[in-house]
């Protein structure tokens, strides 16, 4: 009995213990859920216009099919956007990627590392923007690095309202209107009671000050800043910016362009107000949209030029392009999702899908301009023109630091008003690029 007994402790003894010694196998760990990743993004594409509904289409598109958040901001394309982007780099805001303008105003940012270079991402991302010819890359060289990727191109020119132009009694413009014929014409309008010319000179001053500087450069000295009193370019500039204010004193502007913003001038435009408005290619998706897929009372010709300046030489050319921020490349969780966006925004159905609205060359390789038989009228008026274009030279402003840019905008005003002489503005402007350069 006492054996048995002894037998039964062992026996428990022996359980207890092997139940001590189990090897209990740890819980097995969970895959780490996977972060949302959002981008914050800003672009030019804004308000009710064709291009900026289709960009939003992509966006929504793009995040359906990645899971990546897009937070946007995008605005028009002024100067104010400019500033506004610079301000937000400089307080370490910036958007993660961003379709901005490329020359002097990206040039800061370049220069302060702000964003990442195409050749660095693709040292990781060999087919980064693969689609897109080298010589678009140009625009946006910098020390011998390219920091931007083009889509499509640009030009600027005259929007033609047609039912103003026939209730005047006058002409449309073409390739063959002088400067002094199309000054007899504003004439005519502005006696028939309306605006010959519809311009914000407040806001958006830049793309009269582009041709007028254009109109009266010699000696291939467009494109060129001043860089001394008297030199060629600085002939050219005081030149234009006269005309500038020999037209504004004739009355072919409305009474209040030196206040009133680019919306206002551009619903008097549509609202059969004003004959003609200069401005650049990315007006027709916004004709389109505020005035139906047919826009019939609207047209695009050159603008009229002068002994120095043929009407069918233009000014356009890739000015813009998408870059990716430092700040967002050198994120762990944000690099990928960045790369993604931007080389999903510059398939090419995408870029295509842009150029086609605005009649833009594209940026891809073998596709210099994308055509579409489907054209509303505007578009095809604007596609007749460009088929007799005969240059096409960047606009100049491109070329001025936006530290100096804004000053020498916002001087135009009283240029035009004869506040302030054309040499005083021109002479503080050579000072103040000296002073940077």
């Amino acid at each position: 009995m006492k054996r048995k007994l002894i037998s039964i402790i062992s026996i428990i003894a022996m359980v207890t213990l092997l139940c001590g010694c189990q090897i209990i196998e740890p819980a097995k760990k969970q895959a780490p859920v996977a972060k949302k990743v959002t981008l914050n993004v800003t672009t030019t594409w804004s308000g009710r216009n064709i291009a900026s509904q289709n960009y939003q289409k992509f966006v929504s598109a793009f995040s359906k099919s990645t899971g990546i958040d897009i937070v946007d901001s995008s605005e028009t394309a002024d100067e104010a956007f400019k500033q506004r982007i610079i301000a937000d780099f400089q307080v370490g805001d910036e958007p993660d990627a961003m379709y901005f303008f490329t020359g002097n105003d990206a040039d800061a940012l370049i220069k302060a590392g702000k964003v990442v270079s195409v050749n660095e991402i693709r040292e990781i991302y060999p087919d980064f923007a693969n689609n897109i010819e080298d010589e678009a890359f140009q625009v946006s060289e910098y020390d011998g690095k390219i920091y931007s990727v083009p889509t499509y191109g640009y030009w600027e020119a005259m929007y033609v309202n047609f039912d103003v132009c026939k209730a005047a009694g006058v002409e449309v413009p073409d390739e063959n209107t002088t400067w002094d014929e199309f000054m007899d014409i504003c004439e005519k309008i502005k006696k028939a009671g309306y605006i010959p010319i519809s311009a914000s000179i407040a806001s958006e001053p830049h793309y009269l000050f582009e041709y007028f500087i254009y109109n009266n450069s010699v000696n291939g000295s467009q494109g060129e800043l001043p860089k001394e009193v008297g030199d060629d370019a600085y002939k050219a500039w005081e030149a234009g910016l006269t005309q500038f204010r020999d037209v504004y004193q004739a009355g072919y502007f409305s009474p209040d362009a030196l206040f009133c913003d680019d919306a206002t001038c551009f619903n008097r435009f549509l609202n059969n107000e004003a004959a003609f408005c200069i401005s650049g290619s990315w007006m027709i998706p916004t004709i389109l949209a505020e005035k139906s897929s047919k826009a019939t009372g609207y047209g695009v010709t050159f603008v009229p030029g002068t002994d120095a300046r043929k009407n069918t030489e233009m000014i356009g050319g890739f000015s813009s392009g998408w870059y990716i921020s430092k700040k967002a490349w050198d994120d762990p969780g944000k690099r990928d999702a960045a790369v993604k966006f931007v080389e999903y925004m510059t398939k090419n159905s995408i870029i295509e899908s842009f150029a086609t609205i605005t009649l833009g060359a594209t940026s891809l390789k073998g596709k210099a301009q994308y055509i579409d038989t489907t054209y509303s009228t505007i578009q095809k008026s604007a596609a007749s023109m460009l088929e007799k274009k005969t240059g096409l030279v960047p606009a100049v402003q491109d070329k001025v630091d936006a530290t100096v840019r804004s000053p020498l905008m916002d001087s135009i005003q009283d240029i035009v008003s004869g506040k302030t002489p054309v040499k005083r503005v021109l002479d503080r402007f050579i000072e103040s690029e000296k002073r940077i350069n």
